[in-house]
């Protein structure tokens, strides 16, 4: 005897699955698929969130140290505005450098342990009456990193800039959060 087959007429054993069960695979797929598709929109909109408000920080960052440091830039005060940057850095974890150039883009503190990168220096500029600019850009050292780069004026660029740097990996890691 085959299996399936019954004992009468030996055509094929046919499996009818009650309309219950039909109804509730068809359910189920469905809100898998649309539940996958949510789940996809929610990320991307999450991402996109929390991209411009890690932007909106690192401008605020940025701002915050160019209105500290206009007196101390003009009075050469080099002291306190390397001691002012390394409390920023050590306050906020996701800042990866600060670090504050004159207007003949010569580095006057930083935060970094050895030298400044130089092609650091001149990637995020700032053009003439712009108020701030925000690039990503990849730092090429023993581990890539991607970073958000805010460059803002000190009084309007007459006497210099201040850059911030903002790891993008703590954006995706409250994302992953999230």
């Amino acid at each position: 005897m085959f299996p399936f087959t019954n004992n009468n007429n030996m055509a094929p054993f046919k499996f009818r699955l009650p309309l219950f069960w039909k109804f509730s695979v068809a359910i189920i797929t469905i809100v898998l698929l649309f539940g996958s598709i949510n789940s996809v929109l929610i990320y991307n909109n999450v991402q996109v969130a929390l991209q411009a408000e890690t932007k909106k920080r690192a401008l605020f960052i940025a701002k915050s140290i160019s209105n500290l440091i206009t007196a101390p830039v003009l009075f050469e005060d080099y002291a306190y505005m390397q001691n002012m940057i390394n409390s920023v850095k050590e306050f906020d974890k996701s800042i990866f450098y600060v670090f504050i150039i004159d207007n003949q883009n010569h580095v006057l503190v930083h935060t970094f342990k050895n030298e400044i990168p130089l092609e650091l220096i001149n990637a995020n500029g700032l053009k003439a009456n712009q108020s701030s600019n925000i690039q990503l850009l990849l730092l090429k050292d023993s581990d890539a990193k991607l970073i958000f780069d805010v460059a803002v004026p000190i009084l309007d660029k007459r006497i210099g800039m201040v850059r911030v740097g903002l790891r993008e990996s703590s954006v995706l890691a409250d994302i992953q959060k999230t």
